[in-house]
């Protein structure tokens, strides 16, 4: 999953912790292109379908890139 995540700059999860949730991380990436955290949503996934799934993988990306950038980096990831 770490490839996919490299790749696609976002994961999604479905009942690893929690049956019957989801997630949707991105890599918070730091000073030197680090990743130092990540931002991650959760909600219920029987509640989901792929028009929000896209939405909120673009949102927690968008708003993972702009933390980075506020702490200092200048990765694209």
């Amino acid at each position: 999953q770490i490839k996919q995540i490299k790749t696609e700059g976002y994961a999604v999860s479905y009942g690893e912790k929690t049956e019957g949730t989801a997630s949707v991380a991105a890599p918070i990436i730091g000073f030197n292109h680090k990743v130092v955290g990540a931002l991650s949503v959760g909600l219920i996934s029987h509640r989901i379908n792929d028009d929000r799934l896209s939405f909120l993988i673009s949102k927690v990306k968008q708003a993972a890139h702009e933390i980075s950038i506020k702490i200092g980096s200048t990765s694209e990831l």
